[in-house]
């Protein structure tokens, strides 16, 4: 891990410590590590959710469409179950799975919801990008299915 200053540049942002520097420009950056140039490097937009769950520790992540709802599962720790575009927020302490051939099922309630996860190692396709993920997910809470 580095910091890396700021410094002044002509356009985009610049940070350097003099031996690597980042500049990006739009949606577009150039990393030079002093040994290795990376140039035209692309921001892909799709993948930033993705990223910052990564980073606050976020195990599994799976998402679906119409309506949009996003599931975050952290390992030992808690599920978090987001529907109906942002509206709907459930939040429970992550159950141990049953474990069944190729499929983890993970089943909790509290006093106000019922909450099942089934994930497949089987391949899905987002209906709205095409991006094809390795896990197909199941959701069911308070009897609402979703799928994703």
């Amino acid at each position: 891990q580095r910091l890396l200053p700021q410094v002044p540049a002509a356009s985009g942002a610049k940070y350097t410590d003099d031996e690597v520097t980042l500049w990006s420009r739009g949606d577009e950056a150039t990393l030079d590590l002093g040994y290795r140039k990376y140039s035209q490097c692309q921001l892909n937009r799709r993948r930033i959710p993705w990223e910052v769950a990564r980073r606050r520790g976020v195990d599994f992540r799976a998402i679906g469409q119409e309506p949009g709802w996003y599931l975050e599962m952290t390992h030992e720790q808690q599920i978090l179950f987001v529907a109906a575009y942002g509206g709907q927020r459930v939040l429970f302490p992550t159950p141990e799975p049953v474990l069944k051939e190729d499929r983890e099922t993970y089943q909790v309630a509290d006093g106000s919801h019922q909450l099942r996860v089934e994930i497949s190692l089987e391949h899905c396709t987002d209906s709205m990008s095409g991006e094809v993920f390795d896990s197909s997910v199941q959701v069911t809470l308070d009897g609402k299915h979703y799928r994703g």
